[in-house]
């Protein structure tokens, strides 16, 4: 996905994070292979506190993070999202949806067995967290890949809204089409 996110963004910086070192070492070889020219960093960070000033992200992804933590853990992950972000920022979510019976009953089993690495399902409880967190969802959609279901969510700084508001009129209408 980072290797992804690299090529999507050739002229600006991208930055990926994992909590393992050597993870995000391969990850980053393999993004610069695939993209020699592109700002691309990758580090070891944990996501709770994140090493960033306010407001220095256009946008933040984060895919199938949440299933590994703990309520707490989420809620202050989200809101240190919500703090990386700019007022316009967007979040783009992606967890394991909850919407295939005989998937579900494979991953509660998996969850049971090896928990640090199947997680638990967290997907209907999202919303209403990205909600706590300051953000607004704008986005919110199921997909499958093969027999794998996701939820994909996009949300923005609820600061968005504040910002736009305050904007003078001329400047609302033509950056918002609004």
């Amino acid at each position: 996905m980072f290797r992804r996110l690299v090529k999507a963004n050739p002229d600006g910086r991208t930055y990926g994070l994992d909590l393992s070192p050597n993870m995000a070492a391969h990850t980053l070889r393999v993004a610069r292979k695939a993209c020699p020219q592109a700002e691309a960093h990758c580090g070891a960070v944990d996501v709770r506190n994140l090493p960033f000033r306010s407001g220095s992200f256009d946008a933040v992804m984060c895919c199938y993070l949440l299933e590994l933590l703990s309520q707490d853990d989420i809620q202050r992950t989200l809101r240190e999202i919500r703090r990386v972000l700019r007022p316009d920022g967007k979040f783009s979510l992606v967890v394991i949806g909850q919407n295939v019976k005989m998937f579900n009953h494979l991953y509660t089993v998996g969850g049971s067995l090896v928990p640090a690495f199947w997680g638990r399902q967290v997907e209907s409880s999202v919303p209403e967290l990205i909600r706590e967190a300051g953000m607004r969802v704008v986005t919110d959609r199921f997909v499958r890949q093969g027999f794998y279901p996701s939820r994909v969510l996009v949300a923005e700084n609820a600061a968005a809204q504040t910002a736009v508001k305050n904007r003078p009129a001329h400047l609302r209408t033509a950056r918002n089409g609004r």
